[in-house]
């Protein structure tokens, strides 16, 4: 495998090269730490593999699939650490608390 890395005005460019190896009963490539770094890839993450124009294989990170999960529905809330005040509603009348 051998990398070359290109700094230009806006953007780091790597590139790689490597083979299609054999991995169990499919084929598989290596991505070095280096490449997935630049392109905010990291191990684990669910990736996207497009081919355009014949013989062009694009990875780019797949977006979240809606699967019904509290995971899913809250994917981008950021805690601003604020809460509002508890508020005393007076005396219990019944039986509210909870065992």
């Amino acid at each position: 495998m051998s990398l070359t890395q290109t700094q230009t005005r806006n953007q780091t460019l790597v590139n790689e090269t490597s083979k299609i190896t054999s991995w169990g009963n499919s084929q598989g490539v290596r991505l070095g730490k280096r490449l997935l770094k630049t392109a905010g890839l990291k191990k684990d993450d669910k990736i996207s593999i497009n081919v355009i124009e014949g013989n062009k294989i694009v990875l780019s990170l797949a977006e979240p699939v809606d699967d019904g999960s509290l995971a899913y529905l809250f994917r981008n809330y950021k805690d601003d650490g604020k809460r509002e005040p508890l508020i005393d509603f007076g005396e219990r009348v019944g039986n509210e608390i909870f065992d």
